[in-house]
């Protein structure tokens, strides 16, 4: 005969107690016996009744976490034998728990609502959820409570929705076909992305108006800011798939943005950039969720495909955004946590946009960034060689120096595009900063700390660091593809340095190496000169 819901119930408990117990507290036998109750539950045929009568009763949390657990994994494998209603009850049934238990264990929560997320998921081709949508209609009502508690369920619900539809990598195990995924997930694009983006909008055009200090309650807005980076990090299913382009759904920093035309009205809308740059300038401060907010920005700087129709709307689109970019950091002190962000921004502005466009912006307006992009350029510069000096783990600088670096080598390669000598006063700032970082004092500021003493003696700083031309490779070919702007003033330069280390008497390891390090430097330079003129 078999168990009644609230035998199961009963035994499950107890496998949670000796599960949960202290390892001294239980036996070996006890804990293995324990997990193949469990074990047993998970697979009970149409456990789905139990399951729910668990859900109602039960006030042990793991014991609620198994019960959900069992629940999707026994949709997934008995989805044919379900019909239309029965779908439709559970999924109503784990939406309304939720919403009327909003303060649940997170993990607990999150597993219903992953449940929740592979019901709608597998009903996808089949329709047997075909009133699927109204899960976003409760989400609106969630939002529009205001209700914290409430509003967090909201957020739970669709980051349960994009996880399974993102990537194969986050999605659940349902046991179905690669081109399964890959028609929900572009189903799911057309039809539901664009509304969980919008949701997310509305709840941060609501913080930026409002009078919340950062400091206050803040966990909404940062759910939901991060609701707002992953959609804008998603990468979208191109029109003619392969097969073989399996791992094609896992999504990655270095993704474009780059949606269907069916979101032009959202994406270019103008308000939408300022919305951005306006939540950035009002939680900078606060690294966590200055992060959030400057890889959204970074995405928007990567915008690109069948969204644009003309030239001229991705002109206008780029001008603003520089606009809002500038008008936001060109007048503040950046953070050190904000450093990296700038880098990844400026970068995709220009490595994605066309040089055709760039070109085509007011030159007041390109002036204006190009100052800009040379000061950050320095600053991070000198702030990289002081990490260096000083041995930190995290080269926050570091690699924000060389992303800027990387966008300088990208736009210089186009100077044809621009009036002759544009760039000599930029190249020329910039270079003369390289090269002092890199020099020791007087002439220089490498190997000083934040008061200008010396961080290690010459013979252990030799010990630690490798050879320059290795340590500074890629550096030095992109300061030598500045230094070909202003041949004249960089070789003469490099010489008189060279020419003065020449004439020192007594040659410690550290100007041996100083020495290597602009030889080289002065080598570039003159295979860039020569291959230029």
């Amino acid at each position: 005969m078999a168990a009644s819901a609230e035998e199961i119930q009963a035994q499950l408990e107890s496998a949670a107690h000796v599960i949960m117990a202290p390892p001294t507290m239980v036996t070996a036998e006890q804990r293995h016996q324990s997990e193949k109750v469990l074990l047993s539950f998970r697979k009970l045929k149409s456990p789905f009744s139990t399951c729910k009568h668990i859900l109602e009763s039960s006030k042990v949390d793991y014991v609620l976490f198994q019960a959900a657990s069992t629940i999707k994994e026994g949709v997934a494998r008995e989805w044919v034998l379900l019909d239309k209603s029965e779908v439709e009850s559970m999924r109503a049934f784990l939406l309304r728990y939720v919403m009327e238990k909003p303060h649940l264990q997170s993990y607990v929560r999150q597993q219903i609502l992953q449940a929740v997320a592979v019901i709608v998921k597998r009903g996808t081709v089949d329709q047997k959820t075909e009133d699927r949508h109204r899960i976003y209609d409760d989400v609106s009502e969630l939002i529009h409570s205001g209700n914290t508690a409430l509003q967090m369920v909201a957020c739970s619900i669709l980051i349960s929705l994009l996880n399974e539809y993102s990537s194969t990598s986050r999605s659940s195990d349902v046991g179905l076909s690669w081109e399964f995924h890959a028609t929900c997930k572009r189903t799911f694009e057309t039809s539901d992305l664009k509304k969980v983006f919008v949701f997310a909008v509305q709840v941060l055009h609501q913080f930026s108006n409002d009078d919340i200090p950062v400091s206050g309650e803040t966990s909404v807005f940062n759910k939901f800011l991060s609701i707002a980076e992953q959609v804008l990090s998603w990468d979208f299913t191109p029109t003619n798939v392969a097969r073989r382009n399996v791992g094609s759904f896992d999504s990655s920093q270095n993704s474009l943005f780059r949606p269907n035309a069916n979101w032009r009205n959202t994406i270019l809308d103008h308000n939408l950039i300022d919305l951005f740059f306006k939540l950035h300038m009002k939680i900078r401060h606060n690294s966590e969720m200055g992060h959030h907010s400057m890889q959204c920005l970074t995405q928007l700087a990567s915008l690109n495909g069948p969204i644009f129709q003309t030239s001229n709307t991705q002109r206008d689109y780029l001008a603003h955004f520089i606009q809002g970019f500038l008008s936001l950091f060109r007048s503040v002190d950046i953070a050190d946590h904000e450093a990296l962000g700038i880098s990844n921004v400026v970068n995709r502005v220009l490595t994605v946009f066309p040089i055709s466009i760039i070109v085509q912006l007011p030159t007041e307006l390109l002036d204006a960034f190009f100052n800009v992009l040379t000061k950050f350029t320095c600053q991070f510069g000198r702030r990289a060689a002081l990490e260096e000096a000083m041995h930190k783990d995290d080269m926050i600088h570091m690699e924000a120096f060389d992303q800027l670096l990387e966008a300088w080598t990208t736009l210089i390669l186009d100077t044809q595009h621009f009036p002759a000598d544009y760039f000599k006063p930029h190249a020329m700032e910039m270079f003369n900063s390289y090269v002092q970082c890199h020099l020791a004092a007087p002439d220089g500021v490498r190997n000083q700390t934040c008061n200008g003493e010396s961080s290690l003696d010459e013979e252990e700083i030799n010990e630690a660091e490798e050879d320059d031309r290795v340590l500074f490779n890629d550096q030095l070919c992109s300061i030598g593809c500045l230094a070909r702007i202003i041949p004249q003033h960089s070789i003469q330069l490099l010489s008189r340095i060279l020419h003065t280390l020449d004439m020192l008497k007594q040659f410690c390891t550290m100007t041996v190496q100083y020495r290597g390090t602009l030889q080289v430097l002065l080598m570039h330079v003159f295979q860039l000169h020569t291959v230029k003129f």
